[in-house]
């Protein structure tokens, strides 16, 4: 069970602060008082790190001597390990029960970034230093991704942004809707617009404005800039935060001697992963998420409850299609004000490292379940352009049936309707579509249906491209892509 649930963070300027190892352990700290017990910190004998954007090659090992009564002790008496970028972060939740349940004391899952710290010192022209590391150090473990859902074109067309990559599928799923463009943009705005709210009471949240809808929307509000169609800057997950977050598991019989308190329990109860990683560009219906509508109804088979069953929720937030997508499988209406997606507003608002969100929204949930005993929280992991899916529940009562976990990649593999993607000059008509302003001038990115039954992706740098896919929906519009990937479209 989870015994100890701590987050840290920190907004220091000119690079002042903590580095993002001893924010980690400022969390740890924080867990173990959760915990209610300080000699829980002296069994940790398994530490599990999701990938930064740090450098550190066994961030496990560097915290483990600054961990409390660990300090005093051998280091590489605990095992370590990483689990890469492209790894959903429900997985490493996973590999942590599997540690306890074959034999580790405590398992510590622990993760954060110190991006704004380091934003600060490059403004200020300030030099930091990180933790000293051996050359050769290695974690005990690394976990890597078989696959990360890119493609060769993706890369070669700039199509692989975050922002850019699910603005392609944002736009989409508005059409799928049968929403015009600026009615999927307003109702996106309405949506994030109470994820903000959320945040606004998320004491441990990084942005906690409350951004109304307006605030949102509107690519020419202070503060705010239009990053992609139909994304701004505040649709867009922040990573430039200084925040971690601690989760100390254990089992029963080390709680016990510990002498943790019963109160302090929460049990995972079921975990289903997806892992079959597909591009954007190749999904026949780039709306829809297949490793969701799989996995979502079978964590709710595992754990024999339906949706309604579930009282606190919280689903993976770093753009408004992950919410809808995610949201859409497990049978929940996503516009109805009454039933709050988030415990912690979001990556938009409530921030959230690199890797390092699920942890962050655990310690949030855990608090709610322990406030509302019995109840059941559903987690959803992202990893990727929603290339790969997790979803996890969790309950201050044990599972009956006992913790289970299920890998449905086998079933999404199978399931999958893909379409080969070619680097060729034709023509044919709109997927989707999006104009990103990231860098300043709009470029227009569209994946084009071939008439050939083939797909490409056309990028185009022309102002007029860029106002024909403004004027209107251009999803089904004829377009061209020239040798290069130039992109033509048709003007309305």
């Amino acid at each position: 069970m989870l015994v100890g649930a701590g987050v840290a963070h920190q907004r220091e300027v000119a690079g002042a602060g903590l580095d993002a190892i001893a924010l980690m352990a400022k969390a740890v700290d924080t867990a173990a008082v959760d915990a209610g017990s300080s000699e829980v910190l002296a069994r940790i004998d398994w530490i599990g790190t999701p990938e930064g954007t740090w450098r550190h090659r066994d961030p496990g090992h560097l915290l483990a001597p600054r961990i409390g009564p660990l300090a005093a002790g051998d280091p590489h008496a605990v095992t370590t390990v990483v689990a890469d970028v492209g790894i959903l972060q429900q997985d490493l939740l996973n590999a942590a029960a599997a540690a306890v349940m074959g034999g580790a004391r405590v398992a510590l899952v622990v993760g954060g970034e110190a991006k704004f710290r380091a934003l600060q010192a490059t403004i200020a022209g300030v030099e930091l230093e990180d933790p000293d590391e051996p050359e050769d150090a290695a974690p005990d473990a690394r976990i890597k991704p078989d696959a990360l859902g890119v493609s060769d074109l993706e890369i070669v067309r700039n199509a692989v942004s975050p922002v850019v990559a699910y603005a392609l599928i944002e736009n989409a799923f508005g059409h799928a809707l049968g929403r015009t463009p600026a009615a999927h943009g307003a109702a996106v705005a309405e949506l994030w617009a109470r994820l903000a709210a959320i945040a606004a009471d998320n004491p441990d949240a990084w942005d906690r404005t409350g951004h109304d809808v307006s605030a949102i929307a509107d690519g020419q509000a202070p503060g705010n800039r239009m990053i992609a169609e139909p994304y701004t800057k505040r649709h867009s997950a922040q990573w430039n935060v200084d925040q971690a977050a601690a989760l100390l598991f254990c089992s029963l019989e080390t709680a016990q001697q510990l002498g943790i308190a019963e109160e302090r329990f929460v049990f995972p109860r079921a975990s289903v992963v997806a892992n079959q990683a597909v591009p954007v560009s190749e999904r026949r219906d780039i709306h829809r998420s297949v490793g969701a509508e799989i996995g979502a109804p079978a964590l709710l088979d595992l754990a024999g409850i339906s949706i309604d069953d579930v009282a606190h929720l919280d689903l993976y937030s770093c753009f408004p299609s992950a919410v809808e997508i995610l949201g859409a499988a497990l049978g929940l209406d996503v516009d109805a004000e009454s039933r709050p997606l988030s415990v912690t507003g979001g990556l938009a608002f409530a921030g959230g490292p690199l890797n390092n969100y699920v942890l962050q929204a655990l310690v949030a949930l855990a608090a709610r379940l322990r406030g509302d005993p019995g109840s059941v929280g559903l987690s959803t992991s992202v990893s990727g352009f929603l290339a790969k899916q997790g979803f996890s529940l969790w309950s201050t009562t044990p599972p009956a049936r006992g913790f289970k976990s299920v890998d449905v990649s086998a079933q999404v593999a199978e399931a999958q309707d893909l379409v080969p993607v070619v680097d060729e000059a034709g023509g044919g008509t709109i997927a989707t579509w999006t104009v990103d302003h990231s860098a300043g001038a709009p470029r227009s990115v569209a994946i084009v249906d071939r008439r050939d039954g083939t797909r490409t992706i056309g990028v185009s740098h022309d102002g007029a491209v860029a106002a024909a896919l403004l004027a209107d929906d251009p999803i089904g519009a004829r377009a061209e892509v020239a040798a290069g990937g130039e992109l033509t479209v048709d003007a309305p």
